[in-house]
């Protein structure tokens, strides 16, 4: 005699909500409507999307590093990388392969160029860096990410990627420009520690004094 399957949870997984699923979901998806809505949008249940409000402050901070380091070897190499994202094609022929093969196109004929994804990589990781409580997880630091770089030029109409490509195309990013956009944000904020000191050390006129006295 087989054992009796335990009844379904009737309500929203989600913490905090206690709204009753309806019947259609319960063998679909563990939450409600709006739980299940920014589960597949933003890779988490309870995270509310970054606005491009949020980014706006690290645009300028990004901008200027990339060309203060443009011709480096690390910016250079990630602008390969980039540039491999944006052509890319599929290996299988899935479906998630070939939208993502289609939204690169979209995003070259609009002109999105490597430097561009570069930039919305590194606004993404000074935002982490200044808000690690914003993107709680890898699964949504994948969403966000993605997303990001998809906004580099308006959606059309009512296409919204699905959860499959924002969680793969999430994962090549970090993948591949993941470390570079990490250590640029370092790097970008180690150089304003420099600055800072070098203009302690233009007013230091006692140990300059010091040192160059004649004994």
């Amino acid at each position: 005699m087989s054992a009796k399957q335990p009844p379904p949870n009737l309500y929203c997984a989600a913490k905090g909500c206690g709204e009753k699923r309806r019947p259609y979901q319960l063998n679909r998806t563990r939450f409600c409507n709006k739980h299940g809505m920014r589960f597949s949008r933003n890779g988490e249940e309870n995270l509310r999307a970054i606005r491009p409000t949020e980014y706006a402050e690290f645009k300028l901070f990004v901008q200027e590093g990339l060309i203060r380091y443009r011709n480096s070897k690390s910016v250079v190499a990630a602008t390969e990388l980039a540039q491999r994202i944006l052509s890319y094609t599929p290996m299988h022929g899935w479906r998630w392969q070939l939208e993502l093969e289609k939204r690169m196109a979209i995003l070259r004929d609009a002109g999105v160029t490597p430097l561009m994804i570069l930039q919305r990589v590194g606004e993404f990781y000074s935002l982490i860096d200044r808000h690690p409580h914003r993107v709680p997880t890898q699964r949504a630091e994948r969403f966000t990410i993605a997303r990001h770089c998809l906004h580099a030029t308006p959606w059309r109409g009512t296409w919204r990627p699905s959860p499959r490509l924002m969680l793969e195309l999430g994962t090549i990013l970090q993948e591949n420009l993941g470390l570079f956009g990490s250590q640029l944000v370092r790097r970008l904020y180690q150089d304003i520690a420099d600055f800072k000191d070098l203009k302690l050390a233009s007013v230091d006129f006692d140990s300059t004094n010091k040192q160059g006295a004649v004994k």
